[in-house]
Order: C-alpha cells, then structure tokens, then sequence
C-alpha cells in the first residue's frame, strides 16, 4: 500500500505543476478532485482486489500553498459518525464501497441534505461543515484534508 500512497503522491505532484500557484484551500481541492479520480481509475484496478495486505496510511506533504493530509482507510467494519464538524477542508474519494453522507445547518438542525458516494466519485467539503457519515463494510475512502491552519501558522513565521 506504500507504493499506492507514492502513487497517488506522483499524481497530485503532476496536477499540482499544472495549477496556479494562488489556487489553494477548497479551490485547490477542487480542481484537483476529478483529474485524481481520473488516474485512481486507472491505478486501482488490480492492487485492491487483495484486502488482507491492505494497511490504512497517512501521508502529510505540501504541494505550494496547501498542507495536505493524505490517507487511504480500509473499513473492515461499517462505520458511522454522527454530526461531527470537519475541521479543515476535506476531499473525499470512494475507491472501492460506498459512503453516505448528511450535511446539516447547524448542531440543532434535524433537515440534511443526503448525499451518496459510489466508487470513483468524490465530493469536497469546507472547513466547519457538520456531517454525519457511514461507509460499508469493505470501504477504501482516498481522504485529504487541507490544513489551512499549519498554512497561515507557516506564514506567521
């Protein structure tokens, strides 16, 4: 799975060459999402088909402007997270399985907007967005967060 995360790292290293350097946050998210999942396509065929090797990692690396928190997450198990607030812009891509996700309001808000991913899809949210989640069992999620924080922190030094 090493290999794998050095994959996806070659890939946004090559889309990041291709966007201005002024594109960072949620935007850069943005415009990297569907060339990604373009080359996930491709890559992913063959190398998750065996479960048993597959190893949950994490990679933390900045491409120009953005502090990237880049990790793929086996679920054995179904999982479920409810109403929690993402603390940094967040790209999501399914790989393999499928996840659902509930946007609300606010904390106290009972309507959600549902949304569900299939595999070679993705979605980008930002930073403060409250969620309730749940993945399958058997679930590969390609999860990078955007660090706006370690940024402005950087910028401060």
């Amino acid at each position: 799975m090493e290999k794998l995360l050095h994959s996806i790292d070659v890939i946004i290293t090559e889309i990041n060459n291709q966007i201005s350097d002024k594109v960072y946050g949620i935007n850069y998210l943005e415009k990297i999402k569907y060339p990604l999942i373009d080359k996930i396509k491709i890559i992913h065929s063959d190398i998750f088909k065996d479960k048993a090797d597959f190893r949950n990692e994490e990679l933390i690396k900045k491409y120009g402007e953005n502090h990237l928190s880049i990790s793929l997450d086996l679920n054995l198990d179904p999982l479920a997270k409810i109403k929690n607030k993402i603390l940094n812009d967040y790209l999501c891509i399914v790989v393999v399985g499928f996840k659902s996700l509930k946007i609300y309001q606010n904390l106290e808000s009972k309507e959600s907007h549902l949304i569900n991913l299939y595999p070679n899809t993705g979605i980008v949210l930002s930073k403060d967005t409250l969620i309730s989640e749940s993945s399958a069992k058997d679930t590969i999620l390609l999860n990078i967060f955007n660090s706006k924080l370690n940024m402005d922190k950087e910028i401060k030094d």
